[in-house]
């Protein structure tokens, strides 16, 4: 449930993006590119010997089906709960660049995401995110937990890019709120799975969301109710179970 201010036209024209802010967004993502690709990090072969002897590993199989590709058992941005967007598809186009800090028991990161999104009318809108940067340390009982192939300690990973369509099926009436449907593709273009960061896997995601405007008195404010359901599906290296699946509300 969120509350909004009335917004009035001058409101909504400060959502468009001004170029230099752009350009900026561009060159910070550039930058970030660089730094990952210059503090790459590789397993040594004794790392991975003491993990192959824990897991009795086959020389010769892909190592990555050892691992649980799964949610819970990766960093917080590798396979995440989709923003839900309320019933609406996006008015207005905005360039947008956060940083963000995470936190659990043995477990730290701190991300760098950019996200454009476009209106197509009144009807669509496209939003492409990408987590460019992902600086991570992690304890030798996550490392256990999760069966990372890397050892304890802290690296640079390259998060995913995610392009979405917004979808309007209904607009709000009298009876009827707001439907938008959203189709979600995650790429493949994360790093780091050997430190069970990211899936370095594909996958895909819909979901219906609805929403209603309802006006305070006195001119307060909007409160809109909303809710959305669906499913997302991303693949796995198992042979017999290439692919997994769960569903979101």
């Amino acid at each position: 449930m969120a509350v909004t201010p009335n917004r009035s036209p001058a409101g909504r024209a400060f959502l468009h993006p001004v170029r230099p802010t752009a350009r900026l967004a561009l060159v910070v993502l550039a930058v970030a590119g660089l730094v990952y690709l210059g503090a790459a990090q590789d397993v040594s072969p004794a790392a991975f010997a003491a993990w192959a002897a824990r897991n009795d590993y086959v020389p010769g199989t892909d190592w990555r089906s050892y691992l649980l590709i799964a949610p819970g058992n990766m960093g917080p941005n590798a396979l995440p709960v989709f923003p839900t967007v309320r019933g609406r598809v996006d008015t207005a186009a905005r360039v947008s660049l956060a940083a963000t800090h995470h936190r659990a028991p043995g477990d730290r990161a701190t991300d760098l995401t950019a996200e454009v999104r476009w209106p197509f009318g009144r009807r669509a809108s496209l939003r492409v995110r990408y987590t460019a940067l992902e600086g991570y340390r992690y304890d030798e009982s996550v490392a256990l937990a999760r069966n990372t192939v890397r050892p304890a300690g802290s690296g640079l990973a390259q998060g995913d890019v995610y392009v979405e369509g917004i979808f309007q099926l209904v607009r709000e009436r009298r009876r009827w709120p707001d439907l938008a449907l959203a189709a979600r593709i995650k790429t493949a273009a994360s790093s780091d799975v050997e430190a069970m960061r990211y899936t370095d896997t594909p996958g895909y995601a819909f979901d219906v969301s609805g929403g209603k405007d309802i006006a305070l008195r006195r001119g307060r404010g909007v409160l809109r109710p909303f809710a959305s359901a669906g499913f997302f599906v991303w693949q796995r290296f198992g042979e017999g179970n290439p692919q997994n699946d769960a569903f979101t509300y």
